[in-house]
Parts: structure tokens; C-alpha cells; sequence
């Protein structure tokens, strides 16, 4: 038996297979929330492998994206290919996309809603204060620096 048909039937056994048009949900290993399993010597999302073992390759720059939203989700039928573009509309059009969907986010300078001086403004910002300050104490915030001219180009939440 040639190698891809072992890796195939090793790749679908890690599979739990929903009845009707549920979603087939990944038992293997994860990253971020997605399914991710090694394939030709690289670590890849589980969701592309599937689509690739159903239905061909992934054009070269081009993404698998799920109609279901379900990170762990490697069901061919619920996997689309498309641009990050194509994956941003969709997104958008299930009503996800917090910034349309809320037009009080995209307010800016007096109209934004830090500026407002109510009681419950002033709650919400102490909150976000004190988690930051716990964040950056315990070291879970850090920042992301350039590596050539070391200049700050933002912070993020790192898992301990």
C-alpha cells in the first residue's frame, strides 16, 4: 500500500464523524483551535488535509475556509477554498464582523465612546486598567518588537 493511503487512513481515524450535515469533528492534535496534524514532514491544518484527501489540491495561495465556523470541523462539504477576501465576506455576512455590525466602534475622537463621561465609562476603563496592569505584572502581555530596528510594533496576550 503506497505511503498516503497509511496517512490517509490514519488522518480520517482521527475523525468523529457527525450523522446528517453535522460537522465531522477533529480528535487529533490543535493549535489555535484548529485541527492540525503532520503532513509531508509539515505540521498543516487538519481542515486543508481533509479537503485535499476529498477533493484535490489547494490552489497556491488560496484558503480552505468553513462554512460552519467550526475550527475543528474537517467535513469536506462544510470547507470552501477562497481568498482571505472571499473568508472576510463571508465572515461579515453571518453577521461576525464586529465592526460593521456595531457602528459605535467605528466613532472616533470626541464621538468615541472613552470620551464620555459617564459613571459606566468610567468603570469600564478602570477595568480594562487594572487588567492591563495585571497582564504586564504577571508577564502575560508582552511586547512585539521589530527585529531589525527594534521599534515597538504592538503587544499581545501570550499563554503561561
Amino acid at each position: 500500500m503506497p505511503r498516503w493511503q497509511d496517512h490517509e487512513e490514519y488522518f480520517w481515524g482521527l475523525v468523529k464523524k457527525g450523522k446528517g450535515n453535522y460537522c465531522w469533528k477533529w480528535k487529533g492534535g490543535t493549535s489555535k483551535g484548529y485541527g492540525r496534524i503532520c503532513k509531508d514532514g509539515k505540521r498543516t491544518a487538519a481542515h486543508r488535509v481533509a479537503y485535499e484527501y476529498a477533493k484535490g489540491p489547494i490552489p497556491k495561495g488560496k484558503l480552505a475556509c468553513h462554512h460552519c465556523d467550526n475550527k475543528l470541523c474537517v467535513r469536506p462539504s462544510h470547507i470552501f477554498i477562497g481568498t482571505h477576501k472571499d473568508n472576510m465576506q463571508d465572515w461579515t455576512k453571518k453577521g461576525k464582523n464586529i465592526l460593521i455590525n456595531n457602528p459605535e466602534m467605528l466613532k472616533r475622537g470626541d464621538d468615541h465612546w472613552t470620551r464620555k463621561k459617564t459613571k459606566k465609562t468610567k468603570i469600564k476603563l478602570e477595568k480594562i486598567s487594572s487588567q492591563r496592569r495585571e497582564e504586564w505584572s504577571s508577564g502575560r502581555r508582552v511586547m512585539i518588537r521589530d527585529k531589525k530596528t527594534g521599534r515597538i510594533l504592538g503587544t499581545r496576550v501570550v499563554q503561561l
